[in-house]
């Protein structure tokens, strides 16, 4: 998962941060609070504009069932349950797009979905250019790797609080 954090625009520091190193504290306390991005606007970009060819297979790789769901449903689950993201865009093939799959409508957040383009950076370009004006922090994430926790969605937004990225 990457984390970019718009230019410009300064989440809250944590304390954690500004402490001296030898005076962090260690293991479970050395986490930033959740609180520390808080009310912030952080959108999710899943980057699923690929067509598996290296994969095989008659479904693109994204919507292959993994324990009888979709991996895309899976890893964009992660994001639109997660209590800090905001809204989320994804990223889908020509064909895919026009005629997107029934779990991507009538989520609880909303969700965009834009044309995914000839390499997954400018799947990602494309995203990133329909992302809310109000985002503060944008994480982007691979469809293809379903089993991001939120535990990992976490750590990395409490990262991008304290560092930036």
């Amino acid at each position: 998962m990457f984390v970019h954090k718009r230019i410009g625009i300064k989440a809250p520091r944590s304390r954690i941060a500004q402490r001296p190193p030898w005076s962090r504290p260690r293991g479970r306390q050395a986490r930033a609070s959740p609180g520390s991005i808080e009310g912030v606007h952080v959108t999710a970009i899943i980057a699923a504009g690929g067509h598996g060819e290296r994969f095989g297979g008659e479904l693109p790789k994204q919507l292959v069932p993994l324990g009888g769901r979709p991996i895309l449903q899976r890893s964009l689950d992660a994001f639109v349950l997660h209590d800090r993201i905001t809204d989320v865009v994804v990223a889908l093939p020509t064909d895919l797009a026009a005629n997107a799959p029934p779990y991507l409508h009538g989520r609880p957040k909303p969700i965009e979905i834009v044309e995914g383009g000839t390499r997954r950076q400018d799947s990602v370009a494309r995203a990133f250019a329909r992302i809310s004006p109000a985002a503060e922090i944008v994480v982007i994430h691979d469809a293809a790797r379903p089993l991001v926790s939120s535990v990992l969605i976490e750590r990395a937004l409490d990262a991008a609080a304290v560092h930036g990225a």
